[in-house]
């Protein structure tokens, strides 16, 4: 089989939503309609949460305000809103894994089935939510624990290699973390996150699929990856600019108090802009999460694991009727 791009899966993604367009509009509305109200509203809560001013909730001054806290260091006047935003970002990290998990779990399930034709139940999308959670968030435990592991030993590296410089006699005019090495961290993070992304792009898909976890769905992820590494890519690449873009475009209108005490008469234009964007959002994630599932599949046809898929799911629609039992079993082919 010929390697399926990006818009093949997009095609084949789009096929079988609309197929079955109120079964995943439930599900969009019961778990990514909450995933994308939080990711766009967070910093209104969190401000609400630490009593902030929430005229600096704009993202230059969050950022210069970050930075100038890191530099005076924790102090007892700081100490308070410190931790209230650990409490905050603890809660909501917890919210969102709870629904990424929930959200991965249904619409695996629906495309999986819509995909071989079988039925596509909103009950039984729901039941599978309890066997795969477990699952999934052991997969998360132990990728998160390999990026974490991974960031640490190259801490450890630089600090090691600065060491060496400094016993070597090379004098810093500077604080070693200047510009060019934020900049250098920064290019490293980013890299490092897109092989990530390509190579485990469908590691939670074999989690609810396959029933395995931990690394063993990373290792298969990575395997059943190659020869098409750069769909995921331009897959990750597409739904994360989108989903950059829309969050950047509702950054003015996030506080809907403020924008009412300071414009009521153009208040029902923001309260539009917000709706429209958060149903973008929404169809946006719909498609991330679907088109995952498609490359799953179409990575298996890839390496010939779909043709036995195929034989084992329709194994049981041959139906032995009383007048043919003394004769010869045909042999189907499937292609």
């Amino acid at each position: 089989m010929a390697p399926v791009g990006f818009f093949g899966v997009l095609d084949e993604t789009r096929r079988i939503i609309h197929a079955h367009s109120r079964h995943f509009l439930g599900l969009s509305v019961l778990f990514l309609l909450p995933i994308s109200f939080l990711s766009v509203a967070s910093p209104t809560f969190k401000s609400s949460f630490i009593d902030e001013n929430p005229n600096d909730n704009q993202p230059h001054q969050r950022v210069e305000e970050l930075l100038r806290r890191g530099a005076e260091g924790f102090s007892p006047g700081n100490g308070g809103i410190l931790i209230k935003s650990v409490v905050f970002y603890l809660v909501y990290t917890a919210l969102l894994m709870v629904l990424n998990i929930c959200a991965t779990s249904t619409i695996v399930c629906s495309i999986n089935n819509g995909f071989f034709g079988r039925p596509v139940k909103f009950l039984d999308a729901i039941a599978s939510i309890p066997s795969s959670s477990w699952r999934l968030f052991l997969t998360i435990l132990s990728m998160n624990a390999i990026i974490m592991g991974s960031f640490l030993l190259i801490g450890v590296a630089l600090a090691l290699v600065l060491q060496a410089f400094s016993a070597l006699g090379f004098q810093f005019s500077s604080p070693p973390i200047t510009a060019p090495f934020i900049i250098a961290f920064s290019v490293m993070a980013v890299l490092g996150g897109l092989y990530v992304q390509v190579n485990w792009a469908v590691a939670f898909v074999i989690a609810v699929v396959e029933g395995s976890w931990g690394i063993e769905p990373l290792r298969r992820s990575a395997y059943l990856m190659k020869g098409m590494r750069t769909v995921p890519l331009f897959l990750t690449l597409f739904f994360s600019l989108g989903g950059l873009v829309l969050w950047w475009v509702s950054v003015d209108w996030l506080d809907l108090q403020s924008n009412f005490s300071k414009d009521p008469w153009n208040f029902p234009h923001k309260i539009a802009m917000s709706v429209l964007v958060l149903a973008s959002m929404t169809v946006l994630l719909l498609y991330g999460f679907g088109s995952i599932a498609v490359l799953y599949l179409y990575s298996k046809a890839l390496h010939n694991e779909l043709a036995s898929a195929i034989v084992k799911e329709f194994s049981q629609e041959y139906m032995s009727l009383p007048f043919d039992e003394h004769k010869v079993p045909h042999v189907v082919t499937v292609v």
